[in-house]
């Protein structure tokens, strides 16, 4: 419009039709057009407004666990008011993510400080439908705090295990029931008698509070990676091998047989796993395999072959997923790796179902993202995998390959725009935690530069439509599919010894908090303001 007149005219136009146009705006559009007149702003609180708003933001951003579906009959029971705060807060969340935040909330409270109940041995933190935020520590304690008032931190269940049957746990796994009702969490204990636990806590109760329903005694100590409670199973590991259990009527451990092709000459040790469908993802140092549950239980009957992707010159230490999204004829899950040498690796993974023509289905893992801490030229070449784990196709080299550097400086003169603020005379940095989103649309990690004490916490969002496309350079060595992970420090933390280090986080990604934990078992918490 150029005009009031103009503006007039479209006003006058039958309401149908205005409703037909609107529905075609964007939020900034339809928010301006709110404040034009009193029929425009009946117009925009039309709900089908605001439906199709919030599906278009399903596609680019979080959205709470209840609307991520996408289907429509996710909004029935949701009012239009609440889809217009919805939408309006999915926007702010979105354009605050990146930026600095100022306040940092503390815990635990003073007086437990001061009176040393508070426990020290922080085994990790999980955040639970964006909002309920997750504690195990070695201890033999279990808290939940609940998120909902953004930095409040309020704790509303604690389960403290006495030192015969809880303490000196040394992993955890932790999921939430399909119904979204009852989270299950499992611990192991590292020491005899070893011992795994098994709580679950019900989170529609007035009180919420932390049961124990069961402890399986174990011939030796194990590592927990993850738990089903649809499949009422666990996954462990011992010895390099991945077992499967089953949690209710205990008929031993299953060990998922490895996949054939190993690496004799290099460790390929297991990092994590995760139940991905009817499949046990087993994510390795250098490979990542894929195994069918009912096979690997019922080893006699009609069985689906293993699949495995290699991952050429890297050696991953830690790994984080997102939860698995089921399409109609596939299965994905994005994946999180840290080689401390090289940096963050993003990839997606999917599993495909058999075609027509195919009798078993297809692992296909592609490289979406790269965030360099100290990548030499020549190992990014070979760094890209190729889409298919069946391709044997490898990599070109270019003409030229400049001698490998461990400075930012020298990869941004031969890459693209890859420098992250690095200066070329500081130190290589490291990671000491970091953790993807459940919806894989945003990520964080923990960046310590050696010989430092500032503890940068960085944050990653997916990139949206519209945002400048990589340089030619960068789609030549890593792909158009793969995008570059920029630095977005959002607090800095000073540390002056190991004490202060920040070793575990989690973040409600719909919410954009942050939860950050350290060597002293405390909790920090980065609200959006």
């Amino acid at each position: 419009m150029t005009s009031t007149e103009e503006v007039r005219q479209f006003l006058q136009l039958p309401a149908d039709v205005l409703l037909a146009v609107i529905e075609h705006l964007d939020l900034t559009d339809v928010l301006a057009l709110r404040l034009a007149c009193l029929k425009s702003l009946s117009l925009c609180q039309e709900r089908s407004v605001w439906v199709k708003i919030v599906q278009e933001q399903q596609q680019v951003l979080p959205m709470p666990p209840e609307l991520q579906r996408d289907d429509n009959h996710a909004f029935e029971h949701v009012e239009t008011q609440d889809l217009i705060q919805l939408s309006l807060r999915s926007e702010r969340v979105d354009r605050r993510w990146p930026t600095l935040r100022p306040n940092l909330d503390r815990w635990p409270a003073e007086e437990q400080k001061s009176t040393g109940t508070a426990p020290t041995i922080l085994l990790g933190m999980q955040m639970v439908l964006d909002r309920w935020l997750l504690l195990v520590y070695g201890e033999g304690v279990v808290q939940l705090h609940d998120l909902q008032t953004a930095g409040s931190g309020r704790q509303v269940a604690q389960m403290q295990c006495n030192r015969a049957h809880g303490s000196q746990w040394s992993s955890f796994a932790a999921a939430i029931h399909p119904t979204h009702k009852i989270l299950t969490v499992a611990t192991s204990r590292c020491v005899p008698p070893y011992h795994l636990s098994i709580f679950t806590i019900d989170l529609t109760e007035p009180e919420i509070k932390i049961s124990m329903n069961r402890q399986i005694p174990l011939e030796s100590p194990k590592m927990l990676h993850a738990i089903d409670p649809a499949l009422d199973l666990l996954a462990l590991s011992a010895s390099s091998k991945v077992q499967l259990m089953n949690i209710s009527d205990r008929r031993g451990d299953v060990v998922v047989p490895a996949y054939p092709e190993t690496h004799d000459d290099l460790w390929n040790g297991i990092n994590a796993a995760r139940f991905m469908g009817p499949y046990i993802l087993v994510a390795r140092t250098r490979t990542i395999e894929l195994h069918h549950v009912f096979s690997a239980l019922c080893p006699h009957g009609p069985r689906t072959p293993s699949l495995m992707h290699s991952f050429p010159m890297t050696t991953f230490k830690d790994v984080s997923f997102s939860d698995c999204k089921a399409g109609p004829n596939s299965l994905e899950m994005t994946m999180l790796v840290y080689d401390i040498i090289q940096g963050l690796y993003q990839y997606r993974i999917e599993v495909h179902n058999p075609a027509e023509d195919e009798v078993h289905p297809r692992l296909s893992v592609t490289q979406t993202g790269l965030y360099p801490l100290g990548l030499p030229l020549q190992a990014s070449i070979n760094l890209a995998p190729r889409s298919e784990s069946d391709s044997s196709s490898s990599p070109t080299s270019p003409p030229e390959t400049p001698t490998p550097t461990f400075s930012h400086t020298h990869f941004l003169q031969n890459i693209g725009h890859l420098a992250h603020g690095t200066s070329a005379v500081q130190s290589r940095g490291f990671l000491s935690t970091f953790a993807m989103g459940p919806q894989g649309h945003r990520a964080m990690w923990v960046e310590r530069r050696r010989g430092g004490v500032a503890r940068e916490i960085q944050v990653w969002s997916r990139r949206r439509e519209g945002a400048a496309p990589p340089s030619a350079a960068w789609v030549y060595h890593f792909g158009a599919d793969c995008e570059e992970m920029e630095k977005k420090v959002v607090y800095t933390i000073n540390s002056f010894d190991l004490r202060e280090d920040i070793i575990c986080c989690a973040f409600s990604e719909s919410r954009g908090i942050i939860a950050l934990g350290n060597r002293l078992g405390n909790i920090s918490v980065l609200p959006i303001d």
